[in-house]
């Protein structure tokens, strides 16, 4: 769901965020307005990139047509994000909106409000290009001359892409941030200078507890989550829960016009945890495949993956802590040391997140198996039946796909799950 791309964007604006200090000679709203012109000039950019690939299209059908077109104007999409990261520190720098920003903090304004200002300009360029794409897919979906009852309009899958494409992980990365920050806005307004410290201390850790309590919940309103209907499939999945002896994990189904192949297990602790299932998923798997996606969600729970995902965490605190320690602290040289162990930390987090999430996918797909020979009567009566409809599954999801199919930042390449299953 949290892309490179938007884990990116959050780290370079916290960054920009303690590298530039307030300026009261910058005057806030001209200098917002530099700051939005720029996201501005990057969704205009798409809009034009996606409008030439529509008039190549309707010349040259033989070339590029349904699918693909969606796939060239996803890779446009992609390097227009990519170019906005680059250009991210001008935005809210060069613009004066970072020092107008922090220029009203130390004024008085609250930091919750002011790390909502920094995001700003990039909220509004998601925004942007959410509604092109919503645009470019009418556009599609008029030219291949759809049906009625499969037309939407652009409207409508705006605001479809909005709950269910990048924005929701961008809230999932600055709901925490912004909760931190909430909370010790509201410590500074009663305590003293001496119960100060332990005050943020525990104004810190009652907004990361509710973080991890609640962010499942909050998320799945966003995205418009519902308890499965009764029926068959919901039966199946209570009673596979109830064989693997797990408790707690509540089916969802996640109704998205059949945009969200996709599944996952949200929440970190029972009882606040969730087993989401797209439409789409449901739509396109056989009942034994759809087993082992179920199997292969539950397998991250049984694992207890979402643990061993906190250590990258970790190890880039560990970074932090042995710059702070060993580096020296003389004139000239503790900005320098700032900067290298937040570089260093940035890196090893980020390496040590994908790492661990593609061996996490790995062994997901072996244990799957496992808990399906314990809890599916078709897996026991056929051996080896598990790990076949296992990839039969990842073949039909990804396969539509070839960006989907390579190696991510989150995920294996289909190849290498393909032949983990295999051994």
């Amino acid at each position: 769901m949290i892309s490179l791309r938007l884990l990116m964007l959050v780290l370079i604006t916290l960054g920009c965020r303690e590298w530039v200090k307030g300026d009261p000679q910058v005057v806030p709203l001209t200098a917002s307005l530099a700051a939005l012109g720029m996201s501005l000039g990057f969704g205009l950019l798409f809009k034009v990139s996606a409008l030439r690939l529509l008039t190549v299209n309707s010349i040259a059908r033989d070339r590029l047509d349904g699918s693909h077109t969606a796939q060239h104007c996803s890779r446009i999409r992609q390097r227009i994000e990519g170019a906005w990261l680059l250009c991210l520190p001008l935005a809210l720098l060069a613009t004066g909106w970072g020092a107008a920003l922090n220029n009203m903090q130390e004024l008085g304004l609250p930091q919750a409000v002011a790390l909502v200002g920094w995001f700003l300009p990039s909220l509004f360029l998601l925004m942007l290009l959410e509604l092109t794409a919503a645009q470019f897919d009418e556009l599609c979906q008029g030219s291949e001359r759809a049906v009625a009852s499969t037309s939407v309009t652009w409207p409508s899958e705006w605001l479809l892409r909005m709950r269910l494409g990048e924005m929701a992980g961008l809230i999932t990365c600055t709901v925490p941030v912004l909760l931190i920050a909430a909370a010790t806005d509201v410590v500074r307004l009663f305590a003293d200078d001496l119960l100060l410290s332990r005050l943020l201390l525990v104004a810190t850790l009652f907004a990361l507890g509710c973080v991890v309590l609640f962010l499942p919940v909050w998320l799945g309103k966003w995205m418009g989550v519902s308890d499965f209907p009764t029926g068959q499939l919901r039966q199946r999945i209570e009673t596979q829960l109830s064989i693997l002896e797990l408790r707690g994990i509540r089916p969802r189904l996640l109704c998205s016009r059949g945009r969200w192949p996709g599944a996952a297990i949200v929440g970190w602790f029972p009882r606040f945890r969730q087993l989401w299932l797209g439409d789409a998923l449901i739509e396109r798997l056989t009942p034994e495949q759809l087993d082992m996606v179920v199997m292969h969600e539950l397998a991250h729970v049984t694992g207890k993956h979402f643990l061993w995902r906190v250590f990258p965490m970790l190890w880039a605190g560990g970074v932090v802590a042995m710059f702070s320690i060993f580096w020296p602290t003389t004139a000239g040289l503790e900005l320098v040391g700032t900067l290298l162990s937040s570089t260093v930390a940035c890196v090893v987090m980020l390496i040590g997140m994908s790492a661990m999430a593609h061996e996490c996918e790995l062994e997901a797909d072996r244990t799957a198996c496992a808990l399906a020979e314990r809890a599916c009567n078709w897996a026991q009566a056929q051996p080896g039946q598990a790990a076949k409809e296992m990839s039969g599954a990842l073949v039909r999801l990804l396969c539509d796909s070839p960006q989907a199919a390579e190696s991510s930042w989150l995920h294996p390449s289909l190849r290498r799950r393909l032949s983990n299953l295999r051994r």
